[in-house]
């Protein structure tokens, strides 16, 4: 495991030559190239950008300033005082393995090239991003976090730094399952004024989430997906974070309980959020959605861009804790008590009549209403509910037959 400081230079600045590598920062080459656990060191000592090829490492990084008043180039970085610019870590291999860290302080250059990082409790925060991060063809890396342990292992746990991420898949390539923290320890959290949240292109997860430290700190920890946003997991747990899902053309499916689409594709799948943001510009066709029939529960709600439901055959509930705040438009009604819905001609509180023998209380297509079991709910599941007696101070519900 060793440490190896980048010059860079000569052989057009390849990492694969050892002309190019230093056994200490600003010291004579002709070091061993570094390669699986070892640690790639890239200051203000190096001398000129790099071209990537090494295809397993321990740890990048990109030196980081050690107070608020440090110059780039002089005191930290990887960076060119000359053009006063950051210079560029060319990534020119198809996957580049990490089994530790990434700082992140440098022009990234990757186009279809991927980064796969590798869990492990002894770095809980696997990137972490300096002021001088910047991506030269943003929509080009793929970055996966994967785990060798079950989800419950103190290996599979990690936490995410704030900065802006490119398409992110967790859990996507190896044989254990990540688990995201979606919180932060005040005391130990990194907090760059240079970055809002936890600022995703598009996220895919198959591991779970947690969502225990720090309750009160974490309502100030927020995450924003701009694009895809898939679950492949059973379930979704914010804690008590921040989410902002951006509205795109056509419509984003937001994930709730008891959607489909998310999990395994059963009804079992369950998402459970906080503070939600439904974020993106406000043209007429970038809105985000519900399916149909389901219930989007939450702390509280802001609406920058468009709440829609899907189709409204059978309608969207919301339940907010507090009263949402809506800059954009949205489809909903407040029915009362922090419930609004899609379709209020569908929202029943109690059925406005006591039910008469040979009816039952019983829900068609998600409305709940007195109604003839033969008629109205012919072929579906129901048990037919008898009429309510009263005998002395006894009260009865005669059930009938069980119709499958």
């Amino acid at each position: 495991m060793a440490n190896r400081y980048w010059i860079g230079g000569s052989a057009s600045n390849a990492s694969s030559s050892t002309a190019n590598w230093s056994t200490t920062s600003g010291g004579s080459t002709g070091a061993s190239v570094p390669g699986a656990g070892d640690t790639a060191y890239f200051d203000s000592n190096s001398t000129s950008d790099c071209v990537w090829t090494i295809t397993s490492i321990g740890s990048i990084i990109c030196e980081l300033p050690a107070t608020d008043n440090a110059v780039p180039g002089v005191d930290y970085g990887f960076y060119n005082a000359t053009t006063e610019s950051a210079r560029t870590l060319e990534i020119n291999t198809t996957t580049v393995t990490f089994s530790g860290v990434f700082k992140f302080n440098c022009k990234l250059n990757m186009v279809n090239q991927n980064f796969k990082f590798v869990t492990s409790s002894s770095n809980p925060v696997l990137i972490t991003f300096g002021e001088l991060a910047e991506y030269t063809n943003p929509g080009g890396p793929n970055w996966y976090i994967d785990s060798t342990e079950a989800e419950t292992h103190a290996n599979s746990q990690f936490k995410l730094e704030k900065g802006i991420y490119p398409d992110l898949l967790i859990g996507t390539t190896a044989g254990g399952t990540p688990r995201l923290n979606v919180g932060y320890i005040a005391a130990t959290a990194t907090v760059d004024p240079n970055y809002e949240a936890v600022d995703i292109d598009s996220l895919v997860m198959d591991g779970a989430t947690l969502a225990l430290n720090d309750p009160l700190n974490n309502r100030n920890w927020k995450y924003i997906v701009r694009t895809d946003f898939d679950i492949n997991h059973a379930s979704f747990d914010a804690g008590e974070t921040t989410w902002e899902i951006r509205a795109t053309s056509g419509g984003r499916r937001i994930p709730v309980t008891g959607d489909t689409n998310f999990g395994d594709g059963s009804s079992n799948f369950s998402a459970k959020w906080h503070n939600l943001i439904i974020g993106g510009d406000q043209s007429t066709n970038n809105y985000v959605y519900i399916t149909d029939g389901l219930t989007l529960v939450c702390n509280s709600l802001e609406v920058k861009s468009s709440l829609r439901p899907q189709n409204n055959t059978n309608g969207n509930i919301l339940k907010v804790n507090s009263k949402p705040t809506v800059a954009g438009s949205w489809d909903f009604y407040e029915m009362g008590g922090g419930i609004y819905h899609s379709a209020p001609e569908n929202y029943t509180t109690l059925p406005p009549k006591i039910g008469n023998n040979d009816t039952a209380l019983k829900v068609v297509d998600g409305i709940p209403k007195w109604g003839t079991i033969s008629t109205d709910v012919a072929s579906k599941s129901t048990i037919d509910i008898g009429p309510l007696t009263v005998t002395g101070n006894v009260t009865s519900i005669v059930f009938g037959d069980l119709t499958l």
